[in-house]
């Protein structure tokens, strides 16, 4: 009977490393985890179009400009009512690539209404075609089409945080099959539109959406995955998993998107604030998840059912079933949980680092294939073990010695006694040094393997 652990000394990986490299080349899937991250702190944002009344406060002339650093997106003021801004990045990203958007906003200063909102559209929308929605309970994304003001430019999805509560009325946009009618306090999802036509409500939830000021800003993480969308509001799920694939009047997804800010005030005003904003995708976390949950459940009977991820408090974890009853967790810290029989235990894996443990795969099977009539053959499967510094990878040999891969990225040997260094450029280069089995030889930081009268070579940077 397996022992859980013990699951270092009996897993192998090596079928789970040759899918993640499959993973890694496909031209389907995106390996790259950064969409974009921008705080708006300053006098500039690069690759932003700000439209309508859209400013950022550190600018020249604007409120936060004496103290650099410190500004805002400010999409509204309170000067003026009827005011609708917007800001898109010009920057756009695969349609089929689940992204994660966290942002701060406030929302004060004013007589109460009426919100902001996050958006996509098609990211075929040239700058000079990107226009800002109608003002006051559109929130400046949808339309509203009694006053034949127009919504943003081939919107998507719009999800607003929306203090008035007319953008869950049939004040905005469409109502397919009807709209809850005006609703302060609530997020609220509307769906694809252009020009006056669209934006359909979708769904809403309650929340406290005012802020009253700066200091109280609100924290937000809205997660599209896989077609689902999950906003969280201060640490509390508000709208959980809603299938934006399956709503009433969607327009046919575009092949890429680009994400946009935006706020509306009418008869009553706001200050309506965005800042630190990151937008990262979840593709490579959701790949590389599902590719060690999937391998790694062979070892426990048989997968059950089907991968899938969630959110909790904001962060993304993943799950995959297992026939026994229990199910395996890639959690959001990077650690594989496994659940039996009502206990959780420790696998000692970690999801996040399987690239680096395909390259510390390939380097210690170059130097093992190299004197493997020394080292007599593997002994168990390559594992990994987490230090102080971060996750390492050992893989042991029969004859009681092994090959580790530390996380300053060098290569080291256990003779069975000590630790040796192989590759550290400072004090091999250009020397030779007597390792075990074989002669090697530092040049520029990388070992040659000298054994059987044959130099080959090896990068023992095996990051």
């Amino acid at each position: 009977m397996v022992t859980y652990r013990k699951l270092l000394g009996i897993v192998t990986v090596f079928s789970l490393v040759i899918a993640l490299a499959l993973i890694c080349t496909t031209s389907t899937a995106r390996c790259d985890t950064t969409v974009d991250n921008e705080t708006f702190t300053k006098s500039t944002a690069s690759g932003w179009t700000l439209s309508g009344n859209a400013k950022l406060t550190a600018a020249g002339g604007g409120v936060d400009n004496v103290t650099g650093g410190s500004g805002w997106l400010r999409l509204t003021d309170n000067v003026t009512k009827n005011q609708a801004g917007s800001a898109v990045y010009g920057t756009a990203f695969t349609s089929g690539q689940s992204v994660q958007v966290s942002f701060t906003y406030a929302s004060y200063g004013g007589t109460g209404a009426d919100g902001l909102a996050f958006y996509l559209i098609d990211g075929a929308t040239t700058a000079a075609n990107i226009t800002t929605g109608a003002s006051g309970g559109a929130l400046g994304y949808a339309s509203n089409v009694s006053a034949g003001s127009n919504g943003a430019t081939n919107g998507y999805v719009g999800i607003g945080f929306d203090e008035g509560g007319y953008f869950s009325s049939s004040y905005v946009g469409t109502c397919n099959p009807s709209c809850k009618g005006i609703t302060p306090n609530s997020v609220v999802i509307r769906g694809s539109g252009n020009k006056l036509m669209g934006y359909n409500f979708l769904t809403n939830a309650p929340a406290t959406i005012q802020t009253g000021s700066r200091s109280a800003a609100n924290t937000v993480t809205i997660t599209i995955l896989n077609y689902k969308i999950t906003v969280v509001l201060n640490g509390k799920t508000v709208i959980n998993n809603y299938d934006i694939s399956t709503a009433l009047g969607q327009s046919v997804m575009p092949g890429t998107f680009k994400i946009g800010f935006s706020a509306g005030t009418g008869g009553s005003t706001n200050i309506h604030e965005i800042k630190n904003l990151s937008v990262t995708s979840v593709t490579a976390d959701y790949n590389l998840a599902l590719t060690a949950l999937y391998s790694l459940s062979s070892y426990f009977g048989t997968p059950y059912g089907s991968f899938a991820a969630y959110t909790y408090n904001g962060s993304m974890y993943y799950a995959q079933g297992l026939a026994s009853g229990g199910f395996l967790v890639a959690w959001s810290d990077g650690s594989i949980l496994l659940s039996a029989g009502g206990q959780w235990y420790s696998t000692g894996l970690y999801w996040k680092t399987f690239t680096d443990m395909m390259n510390a795969s390939q380097v210690i099977g170059q130097f093992y294939t190299t004197g493997a009539s020394y080292y007599g053959g593997l002994y168990g499967g390559l594992t990994q073990g987490l230090a102080t510094s971060g996750v390492y990878y050992v893989q042991g040999f029969n004859n009681g010695t092994a090959l580790v891969a530390w996380p300053d990225g060098f290569l080291y040997i256990y003779d069975g006694t000590a630790v040796s260094t192989l590759g550290y450029q400072s004090a091999y280069d250009g020397t030779a040094y007597v390792g075990v089995g074989s002669i090697y030889t530092f040049t520029n930081g990388l070992a040659n393997v000298y054994s059987g009268g044959v130099l080959s070579t090896n990068n023992a940077f095996w990051k």
